[in-house]
């Protein structure tokens, strides 16, 4: 090392400031597949619930009509009946943007075929609902159903 040597600190140029790209528009019409909301300004309607005009008259009346189809069509699975099994299953589906049903699963089951029942009567479920409606479109709504199994005494 050569102590008399002069020592020259280049500039080291700096990065400019990376621009962050703009948020994804929560309405985008070029995404391949439709966000699904969990909560929106009208929330989908039941068949039946659809001409109520206001909002929480409308989501009651859709809350208990989707209850009233559940709970007349769902069938007790033996093996459950026969070992004692009760308890809650939580089922989810999407209302889409043209009132269909879709992407039905369990979230959590009891066994004994309770969970396999409430897919099959959710799979029953046919009859298209009113869509959901954010801003005045039609978007897709995500719903969590619980239902609970229990023996009667």
């Amino acid at each position: 090392i050569d102590a008399d040597a002069a020592v020259f600190n280049e500039p080291v140029a700096a990065d400019p400031d990376p621009v962050a790209p703009p948020p994804p528009s929560r309405m985008d019409d070029t995404a391949t597949e439709p966000e699904i909301f969990i909560a929106v300004e009208n929330m989908p309607a039941f068949p039946g619930c659809e001409t109520i005009d206001d909002e929480e008259k409308r989501r009651t009346c859709t809350d208990r009509k989707l209850l009233q189809y559940i709970y007349s069509n769902l069938k007790y699975p033996p093996i459950a009946r026969e070992n004692g099994i009760e308890g809650t299953v939580v089922a989810s589906f999407v209302i889409d943007q043209s009132g269909s049903l879709q992407q039905i699963k369990l979230l959590k089951d009891i066994g004994a075929n309770c969970g396999d029942e409430v897919l099959d009567v959710l799979e029953s479920l046919q009859t298209p609902w009113q869509p959901g409606r954010q801003q005045g479109r039609a978007v897709s709504v995500q719903f969590q159903l619980p239902v609970k199994f229990r023996l009667q005494k």
